[in-house]
């Protein structure tokens, strides 16, 4: 029977790095039993009996620490909402928080993002999301951050949050970090990744980056934003996926809109693994690689092509754009696992 347990464990575990098995898309396994223990940390008032104020607030400058977690385990859920002073949001406040998630004993964040670049809606805009991994919904302004990326450690998860505003406090946050606690972690399991890069302005004649990774591992998703002036046609670009060091890429597109689900320009929707929002002078996509995802052996670089026009017209040339900025997301296997000192991870912002 402890063998039996042993091993569900660790097939429900080993999952998130599996290719085609990323995400939380494989319903056969709520047929099977799970031998973890069902776990939350909140906002919730420590005077459960009769408190009712669920919120924390984070000064300008200030961080707050959402959970501290003992291990081993698997984030399975995260929720959060937040507000400034005034009860409300306003464009820019999902970029001036920022989500930073720290695994086993490391001092480098494995996740660092703006948490509404995190959730597909770059800019700092509030626009609504809806998709597998992560979604943004709530009645009126979408504000109700939602995300189902698997989150595993073989000791410790630290998840913080840090107000990088210098002017506006954000007084009402809440916030569900749900997880299950289990025996034991196998030791092949990869962690949860997250960076955001941004290049202001992208001169003329450089490709962007969206992530340059060394280890073994595979890559599951990228969120991409850009601001500019109106009629820019900067959807010409490849994406090209540089594996293992290679000089010519394995995986080369035709093109951003293309690499985001879309042909001949794009189009506002949602979908599960990928979508696009327009907004003033800009727009935020994303691409889920959940059901493909982009496997690596020693390393993995991701850029985009800088090519495109003005107002859809020829000839297209690489041109200065105003802003471009991405995350990008992978499962990674620790260089040392459950070795204690660990914190392997380059800083790649």
């Amino acid at each position: 029977m402890q063998m039996r347990n042993m091993l569900l464990i660790a097939v429900t575990i080993v999952s998130v790095c599996a290719p085609y098995r990323v995400g939380a898309q494989n319903y056969l396994q709520l047929t099977q039993p799970i031998s973890g223990r069902a776990m939350r940390a909140s906002s919730a008032d420590p005077d459960w009996d009769h408190g009712s104020a669920d919120y924390r607030s984070i000064a300008p400058g200030e961080s707050l620490l959402v959970a501290d977690l003992a291990g081993p385990g698997v984030i399975t859920h995260l929720w959060m909402t937040f507000a400034n002073q005034a009860g409300e949001l306003h464009p820019g406040n999902p970029r001036d928080l920022w989500l930073k998630c720290y695994w086993d004993d490391e001092t480098t964040a494995s996740v660092e993002a703006p948490v509404g670049d995190f959730f597909a809606a770059g800019n700092g805009q509030l626009v609504a999301v809806d998709s597998a991994m992560v979604q943004i919904g709530g009645k009126g302004t979408p504000r109700a951050y939602n995300c189902y990326w698997p989150m595993p450690f073989a000791g410790r998860a630290r998840i913080v949050l840090e107000n990088h505003s210098t002017t506006e406090t954000m007084t009402k946050v809440y916030y569900h970090a749900d997880w299950i606690k289990y025996a034991v972690m196998p030791a092949n399991t990869c962690y949860f990744h997250a960076r955001f890069r941004m290049a202001r302005p992208l001169p003329a004649g450089t490709d962007f980056t969206i992530a340059d990774i060394n280890g073994k591992g595979h890559y599951v998703g990228t969120v991409f934003s850009y601001f500019d002036t109106p009629g820019a046609d900067w959807g010409e670009g490849d994406d090209r996926f540089f594996i293992d060091g290679e000089l010519n890429p394995s995986v080369a597109g035709t093109g951003m809109e293309d690499y985001f689900g879309e042909s001949w320009g794009f189009h506002a929707h949602n979908s599960l693994y990928h979508g696009y929002a327009k907004f003033t002078d800009g727009a935020s996509m994303y691409r889920w690689h959940v059901l493909d995802p982009i496997p690596f052996e020693h390393s993995l670089r991701l850029t985009f092509e800088n090519w495109g026009g003005t107002n859809g017209g020829y000839p297209f040339e690489e041109k200065t754009w105003t802003e471009w900025s991405a995350v990008g997301f992978w499962y990674e296997q620790p260089v040392a696992f459950n070795v204690v000192g660990r914190d392997a991870w380059p800083d790649l912002k």
